[in-house]
């Protein structure tokens, strides 16, 4: 008896040990996406290799990175090993600066590793409270600034400071290598050390009895591969230097954080849908506007808390597969840019083009989310 009552334990309201254990984990989110983003950056540079040579490697990365994560996320759930994934992760990104003199080989372990950290480290993140939208939403949100600032790094740039600060020089040697691996290291220690939450993993080969199940996730899939299209084919001509980039990925950063939370206050499908509409004139009319642009991009991406949890909600027992499905779409939405290169950007950047295609993605939400309504309302706790 008292194990059934364990197994009904409350999970929807977030305590303090579950915020500490949620920041911990946004935070090596940061570490692993920053750490694996330079040595690729700084190896790739290092050796001096050409546009096509580093263009073909980062997408290569990126298909690592993200296609390989549905495969693990399903390996992850049939052995039950999400802590164990992430700690391997990081052993695997760090890996990658004891063979930098080989930019290929650098790529692989560091795609490979961030990969399986995001089904490992997500799938527990999504399990804290798993009928809630905001622990994803601070989950992923680091993980933008987090590749950000490993660009920044691996490039061995220079830091402009505001005011008569002057700049900061940022040399990828061998200091640099031993802080970012010493904060692999502190990753390690807090993934092992730190206790995670229960996962009903005795669901895992149960479907549930959702009408329509094929159609919603295809329905909320689509809406995610529209939204890493539109990622990448956003001309923001005035992303330059140091400080605008930095501001587009801070309102990226923080449309993904904030989204969670006003989703579960207001309702997913009524915050998700309507960020989208939003968002749409704002990417589409303001384009050449940064600060009206980056408006529109940090409501954009309030939609991906939602996705992700509808999605772990569905594939129950299965967050790390749930995970690891949505973030391999991304490189399904991305696949017509990297193949297509710069043909298909004018074509993809016409107003009416990126109207129509964020209509989609918005209709397709909505239609997946109404779809879900009834067995949410009857066998789940969430304001959908």
């Amino acid at each position: 008896m008292e194990k059934k009552k364990k197994e009904k334990k409350p999970v929807n309201k977030m305590t303090k040990d579950m915020w500490i254990t949620l920041l911990g984990y946004s935070a090596t989110h940061w570490i692993a996406d920053m750490c694996a983003g330079a040595v690729v950056m700084a190896s790739l540079i290092y050796y001096g290799y050409g546009i096509w040579e580093v263009f073909i490697l980062v997408v290569l990365y990126n298909f690592l990175s993200f296609g390989l994560q549905f495969m693990f996320g399903i390996m992850i759930d049939k052995f039950q090993v999400p802590r164990e994934a992430t700690v391997f992760s990081f052993l695997l990104i760090g890996a990658a600066y004891f063979v930098f003199d080989n930019p290929v080989l650098v790529v692989l372990l560091a795609g490979i590793g961030d990969s399986l950290y995001h089904v490992g480290a997500g799938s527990i993140s999504l399990n804290l409270t798993p009928q809630k939208a905001l622990p994803a939403g601070i989950f992923v949100a680091p993980g933008g600034i987090g590749l950000f600032s490993g660009i920044i790094i691996g490039k061995s740039s220079t830091i402009p400071l505001p005011f008569e600060w002057g700049s900061i020089s940022l040399n990828f040697g061998p200091v640099t290598m031993a802080i970012l691996l010493g904060l692999l290291v502190i990753s390690i220690i807090f993934t092992i050390y730190r206790e995670i939450p229960e996962i009903n993993y005795k669901r895992v080969n149960t479907r549930p009895k959702i009408k329509y199940y094929d159609l919603i996730i295809a329905l909320l899939l689509l809406s995610v591969s529209i939204r890493s299209l539109y990622g990448l084919t956003a001309g923001f001509e005035w992303k330059k230097g140091f400080w605008l980039p930095l501001a587009l990925v801070t309102g990226i950063v923080t449309g993904k954080a904030v989204g969670g939370f006003l989703a579960d206050k207001f309702g997913w499908t009524k915050v998700a849908v309507t960020s989208l509409i939003v968002a749409a004139p704002l990417l589409v009319f303001c384009q050449s506007t940064w600060y009206l642009a980056i408006l529109g991009a940090m409501i954009f991406q309030m939609t991906m808390s939602v996705t992700l949890v509808a999605m772990s909600n569905i594939f129950e027992g299965r967050s790390s597969t749930a995970f690891g499905f949505v973030a391999s779409t991304l490189i399904v939405g991305a696949s017509p840019v990297y193949l297509g290169a710069e043909i298909l950007k004018p074509i993809l950047r016409s107003q009416t083009v990126m109207l129509v295609v964020v209509g989609i993605s918005a209709i397709s939400l909505y239609t997946g989310l109404r779809l879900l309504r009834n067995y949410f309302r009857k066998g789940l706790k969430i304001n959908l």
